[in-house]
């Protein structure tokens, strides 16, 4: 029952996206992560989409995903990974993926939503067209994007703004697997 509950899908209008940023502010602020603010300048960026997912039409979680084709594209990663970022900007076309967030679940629902939104900003940047999928994660985090997703670890650093955070592993995911990694996800 609560896997058919559960839906992901792009973000297209305001009042679903004001939802997704009021959830994510909720779960920063539980978090402890606070930013002061309910959004950031790049949610509302041209190039930018939001992919959210639903559970009994409630938002439990979403991401925030960057359209970059080229080394000159606006990528948070690249605050990060700035060598590594425009390297691989030079190469492909990729969605740069930030922002993921999940409302508290039980484990394995969370491990769902997270999952399910990969998944589905992978498919989303396979219709626009993008070859590949980045993001800068937590380095014990990075388990599932390489086990379950197959996602390979490019570089690995500390943040310069939270340098007492764990270090962060630019990861690399293919959005040719989409397909295959559907599974993971309510994407049909």
């Amino acid at each position: 029952m609560t896997e058919r509950a559960l839906r992901f899908l792009r973000v297209e209008d305001d009042q679903l996206l004001r939802s997704v940023l009021d959830v994510r502010f909720s779960v920063d602020r539980e978090a402890k992560r606070r930013t002061g603010r309910v959004e950031d300048p790049h949610d509302f960026s041209a190039n930018v989409v939001h992919v959210a997912a639903l559970l009994r039409r409630q938002v439990v979680g979403g991401l925030r995903g960057h359209i970059c084709r080229g080394p000159d594209a606006i990528s948070p990663t690249a605050e990060i990974f700035e060598e590594e970022v425009e390297w691989l900007l030079h190469c492909v076309s990729a969605m740069d993926h930030s922002r993921l967030f999940c409302a508290q679940l039980d484990r394995e629902l969370s491990r769902k939503v997270r999952l399910g939104l990969v998944v589905h900003a992978l498919a989303c940047g396979r219709e626009r067209g993008l070859d590949a999928v980045i993001a800068a994660v937590r380095s014990g985090s990075i388990s599932p994007y390489r086990q379950e997703l197959g996602f390979r670890p490019i570089a690995k650093r500390r943040s310069l703004r939270f340098p007492r955070d764990r270090p962060q592993v630019l990861m690399f995911g293919s959005t040719a697997r989409c397909a295959e990694l559907s599974h993971l996800s309510a994407l049909g």
